[in-house]
């Protein structure tokens, strides 16, 4: 089959256009007052220890569909919430040290961590240890 120059599909050369096109700090968010509210109550009760709260702001954080400092410490969110027994917080973490977010990249602890997750049969993890194979051996 023909790959198609244009598809609806998202893929990761996407990302960096994606993310290039959003705003850069909350304040940057155009017209959107009722999204900015929401994400202020979020990052209010991710500060405070809300664990759901904390597990969304990552989540965006990561998908790259906010930035801006007032999420730099995210890493932080995630450490403090990570459970050993949470797939996706173990394979979030794993994300955050292979992209250095919030924390200096470091490939073998983000290799350690998507072992964990795939233990769990976290389906990110295993297709992050399935790339990092077919790339390097």
């Amino acid at each position: 089959m023909e790959k198609r120059m244009i598809s609806t599909e998202f893929t990761e050369e996407d990302m960096p256009i994606e993310s290039s096109l959003r705003p850069m700090a909350l304040a940057d968010y155009i017209g959107q007052e009722k999204v900015k509210k929401n994400l202020k109550v979020y990052i209010e009760a991710a500060k405070k220890g809300y664990k759901d709260a904390k597990t969304l702001l990552g989540d965006l954080v990561i998908l790259g569909k906010v930035k801006g400092p007032e999420f730099n410490n995210i890493f932080s969110y995630y450490e403090t919430i990570y459970s050993e027994n949470d797939s996706n917080d173990i394979y979030i973490l794993g994300l955050c040290y292979e992209r250095g977010i919030g924390v200096k990249s470091d490939w073998v602890q983000a290799i350690k961590l998507y072992v964990k997750a795939y233990e769990f049969k976290n389906r990110g993890a295993m297709m992050h240890l399935a790339d990092f194979v077919r790339e390097n051996y």
